[in-house]
């Protein structure tokens, strides 16, 4: 599924996360590791978090484009 959607193309083939952008100085842009993030989501928080952008501590994953998910049917 993940790779379906491309959540690859951010948090990398595994899932590891991975640097983004990074302006030397300002900031690092990096996408979490998925295999850690994923013990603090149950399945209804997972659905919060692609269905309408909410993360399990209730705030907006910079970055993620949730827009692209809202679509996914529950099969």
């Amino acid at each position: 599924m993940a790779t379906r959607v491309g959540c690859n193309g951010c948090h990398g083939a595994d899932g590891g996360g991975r640097e983004l952008w990074e302006e030397e100085g300002k900031f690092k842009l990096v996408a979490p590791n998925l295999t850690v993030k994923r013990d603090l989501y149950d399945d209804a928080a997972i659905d919060g978090l692609l269905r309408q952008g909410r993360t399990h501590d209730g705030h907006v994953p910079f970055g993620m484009p949730i827009l692209m998910f809202q679509h996914l049917s529950d099969r």
